[in-house]
């Protein structure tokens, strides 16, 4: 196309043509990027060792399960050196793998630091049959209030 130059609308015309070049280039790059992450290199499940064995490292939420997580051993805080005309309580949540152990204690409350203390003691040594999802057997994340002293 040659442009006229006294023709009042060829300055519209090549900018109208700048913005449609742009707009096309705009859309290439980002279906090439769209492509780039459906087919990345970079996918773990693509490059995952196919001779190791699977592991799921989700945590499920207790609403997921089919089956929740059952204590099969469960301890206590010791008693000794808490006032227990006081009420202690602390709220630990754990994260129990799929064979049953605990893992990733965490305090989330406690009415003393020291109690705290022996309610996480406590409740790494807890042993549970593990949740289930779909007949199998997952990682989930549970919570274990401690209560001693006054009622």
């Amino acid at each position: 196309m040659q442009s006229n130059p006294g023709c009042p609308h060829t300055a519209e015309i090549t900018q109208s043509t700048s913005i449609m070049k742009i707009t096309a280039f705009v859309k290439t790059a980002l279906t090439l990027a769209a492509l780039a992450c459906i087919t990345s290199v970079n996918c773990p499940a693509e490059n995952a060792d196919k001779t190791a064995p699977e592991k799921d490292q989700r945590v499920y939420k207790l609403s997921e399960l089919s089956n929740r997580p059952q204590p099969t051993k469960q301890i206590v805080p010791d008693k000794n050196g808490f006032n227990l005309q006081e009420e202690n309580f602390a709220l630990v949540s754990l994260i129990i793998e799929s064979d049953g152990s605990v893992a990733e204690v965490k305090l989330e409350q406690s009415s003393s630091p020291q109690f705290g203390q022996a309610a996480l003691e406590a409740a790494k040594q807890w042993q549970f049959t593990p949740g289930l999802c779909a007949g199998k057997a997952v990682r989930s994340r549970v919570s274990i209030p401690f209560k001693i002293g006054k009622k």
